[in-house]
């Protein structure tokens, strides 16, 4: 687990072409930590999916790029708490 404070970034580099990537946020006492949604990915779309602690980036078809926090706001719903995630390579 890590999170990432607004305006702070990861970069996901692969030998193969990533598709899709899943991450599984933090949900801590009824708070769920996604940034509210407030993320860029270079590459790709970032999404919230179902219950809003599932989120997505699609269509990146490229080997490396970088998922940023961009928030504006402060305090904990501001904050991304990744738990867990699925990276799934392009054919």
């Amino acid at each position: 687990s890590f999170r990432m404070y607004p305006k702070h970034s990861v970069k996901f580099t692969s030998t193969k072409k990533i598709a899709p990537v899943t991450i599984k946020c933090d949900n801590y006492n009824g708070t769920i930590y996604n940034a509210s949604g407030d993320m860029t990915a270079s590459a790709g779309k970032f999404s919230l999916v179902g219950t809003t602690d599932n989120v997505t980036v699609t269509g990146i078809n490229s080997t490396e790029f970088t998922l940023t926090n961009s928030s504006t706001t402060t305090g904990a719903p501001s904050q991304f708490r990744i738990k867990e995630i699925a990276v799934t390579y392009a054919k």
